[in-house]
């Protein structure tokens, strides 16, 4: 974004481009961080995207569960907490798109992502996909408003 002002005479230009790429840069990246922050305190807490809570384990892996000394309810999707430690984040301007990411590192715990977002049919009728690694409008809304406080035009030019 490029001004041009007359002043007594005089061309001044004010070139608003740059500090705006780099303030929307770091908004997306803050969204995106925060975004992580909070799929991960959703699920540990047993809810999905939509602050629901994920449909209840299976009761074979309940029981597996509770003999191996984890809790059933409620269902945190954690067993060694690798998926959600897998979850990472990017920023990247391509064009005049600032783009934020947020990935799986590790191959095995994006397929085990992939896996529980989709779900299978259950022996007992249920389909047991559990959307975590997903905006609700709660988090879209959230998000907003860490972009519209990220953003200031008044010290752009500086």
């Amino acid at each position: 974004m490029k001004f041009n002002i007359k002043a007594e005479g005089q061309m001044i230009s004010l070139n608003l481009a740059k500090n705006l790429e780099n303030q929307l840069v770091e908004a997306v990246g803050k969204m995106t961080q925060d975004a992580i922050a909070v799929i991960n305190a959703r699920t540990v807490s047993g809810k999905d995207s939509d602050n629901k809570s994920f449909v209840e384990y299976s009761k074979a892996y309940a029981k597996h569960r509770v003999r191996e000394g984890r809790n059933a309810k409620p269902v945190d999707l954690l067993w060694t907490g690798g998926m959600l430690r897998s979850m990472q984040w990017n920023t990247k301007v391509e064009g005049a798109k600032v783009i934020g990411e947020i990935f799986f590192a590790d191959a095995t715990e994006a397929e085990k992502a992939a896996y529980l977002m989709k779900g299978v049919k259950r022996i007992d009728g249920k389909n047991s996909a559990r959307n975590f690694f997903a905006f609700g409008e709660k988090l879209i809304n959230r998000l907003s408003k860490i972009y519209r406080g990220s953003i200031n035009f008044k010290d752009a030019n500086k």
